[in-house]
Order: structure tokens, then C-alpha cells, then sequence
């Protein structure tokens, strides 16, 4: 039976620390897993916001992720907070050998576990060793953002987002910023321009502005699949107090069809 190393975190931006915690886990052995926590927002009564991915284009994030994590591509398991939430230090990890029969356990630097976060990576590997469980710290990624260097994070990434500053962006995730866009209404047959429901975004909008982009437009059943789209570079985005408009270098003809997303690569 195939061993599992899984990487712990949010792994809401799916950013380049993102992606060394996954290799990493796949250096350990086995397939490797991001295991991160649902509804962390509702239980802790956060604010709630769009992603930073898709929910229907994380596997496509994980499968360019192959050839760092040893030619396999990560899985993902989400975990609900609320039943672990109270779990001491120790429930926790026995959850982690036992429930989910892990292997390996890697974490970045600062990492804190348990009830009222009271584990931190030091119990983390004291307690995974007493499980027969490797456990690896990695370090964090930096890098040189417009703003100077700055510690890749989620949060980085939020935030750059909110000043439009893509560069950046890119730089965090090592890839385009990937809109999704799931049609609730018909799009014309032919066109040029077209406005889309800033509501139909699956993950959050940059700030107002007008941004170089490559259009991949698929319709009709299937729509998710990465294959037989149009795809246009050279477009434009404009986003403008919610509301956004998606400008084509050339007029898209399309078969009629109710359904299908648009994925615009920023």
C-alpha cells in the first residue's frame, strides 16, 4: 500500500511556499497530500472572502506542481475545523498516524497545532517521531516584491491583489493569476467585448483597473475540462467598482450553449 506525506496549512493562494511544502512531502515518499481545514471562517467568526483560487481550478494548480513533487501531482484533503479545533497537541497527531495513516509531516516555520495552538514545530516532531512519523520544518520563501522583500504569504498575495499589483502576484505564485468565471447567463455567439457578472467570479476580483490578460473560454457541458477552449492572448480585463468587462483582440464565434467559464489568466 502506497505511504502518504502530507503538507498542513491553509493553502489558500497556492504560492511557491505552497508548492516546497508540497515538494517536500514528496521527497519524504509516497503520494504527497495537502491537508488543510474547511470552515475555519464560520467557527472562528471571521469575515468571509472569495478564494485566492478557484475551488474548481486547484487541480489544475496541483497537476503544474508535478514535476517539483517527483513527477505526481499533489492531492488535497480538507478536513472540518470544527472537529479538530479542541483536539490537544497529542489527539492531534494520533489523528494524523492513526485516522489518516501518514508517513511524513511537513510544516513551514511558525507552525502552531492544537487546541488554542499550543503545539508548535518542536512537539510537532516529538510527537510525530513517538508515532513513527517523519516531520520536516521548511522555511519560508522571500522575495523581492515592488514593496522590497517580503515573506511570501497568502496574505502577500491578498494584498497585492487589492493595490493591482500583478507583478507581484505572479512572482508569488510562480504562475498568471487565474480568474474563474462560472456563466449564469449566455454569452453572445460572436463578440468582442462582453460584461460578466462580477457575482459569477469564483475567486476574488484585483482592484479597479484595466489588465493585459489571456482569455481561455470553454461552453457547454464539461465546461471544466481544460480541453477544447478558445483561447485569446492579448485581451484586456477592466474591472470597475465590481463590475467587469472582458475586451477580445478579436471577435470570439462561438457554438450557442448555455453554459461554460471563462478563465482569464492575469
Amino acid at each position: 500500500m502506497d505511504t502518504v506525506s502530507v503538507a498542513l496549512g491553509k493553502f489558500d493562494a497556492m504560492h511557491i511556499g505552497h508548492r516546497k511544502l508540497a515538494s517536500r512531502a514528496a521527497e519524504l515518499g509516497g503520494q504527497p497530500w495537502l491537508v488543510s481545514f474547511s470552515g475555519m471562517a464560520d467557527v472562528l467568526g471571521w469575515p468571509k472572502r472569495p478564494p485566492l483560487v478557484a475551488d474548481a481550478d486547484r487541480v489544475n494548480v496541483l497537476a503544474s506542481w508535478a514535476p517539483q513533487c517527483h513527477g505526481r501531482a499533489p492531492c488535497q484533503r480538507f478536513i472540518p475545523f470544527a472537529e479538530v479545533r479542541n483536539l490537544s497537541p497529542e489527539a492531534f497527531v494520533h489523528v494524523l498516524a492513526h485516522d489518516l495513516t501518514v508517513s511524513g509531516v511537513v510544516v513551514g516555520e511558525g507552525f502552531r497545532f492544537g487546541y488554542k495552538a499550543m503545539g508548535d514545530t518542536q512537539m510537532l516532531q516529538e510527537l510525530g517521531a513517538a508515532q513513527g512519523m517523519d516531520v520536516s520544518i521548511v522555511s519560508l520563501v522571500s522575495d523581492v516584491c515592488t514593496e522590497g522583500p517580503e515573506t511570501v504569504s497568502s496574505s502577500a498575495v491578498r494584498k497585492a491583489l487589492a493595490e493591482g499589483r500583478m507583478e507581484d502576484v505572479r512572482r508569488c505564485l510562480d504562475r498568471p493569476y487565474t480568474l474563474l468565471v462560472q456563466l449564469t447567463q449566455a454569452l453572445p455567439r460572436a463578440f468582442s467585448r462582453c460584461s460578466l457578472p462580477a457575482a459569477d467570479c469564483q475567486n476574488q476580483l484585483p482592484c479597479d483597473g484595466v489588465y493585459k490578460c489571456t482569455a481561455r473560454i470553454f461552453r457547454g457541458e464539461g465546461a471544466l475540462s481544460t480541453e477544447g477552449a478558445l483561447t485569446l492572448s492579448g485581451a484586456y480585463l477592466h474591472v470597475d467598482g465590481g463590475s467587469i468587462e472582458l475586451q477580445l483582440p478579436m471577435t470570439a464565434n462561438l457554438p450557442p450553449s448555455n453554459n461554460g467559464v471563462v478563465y482569464i489568466d492575469l
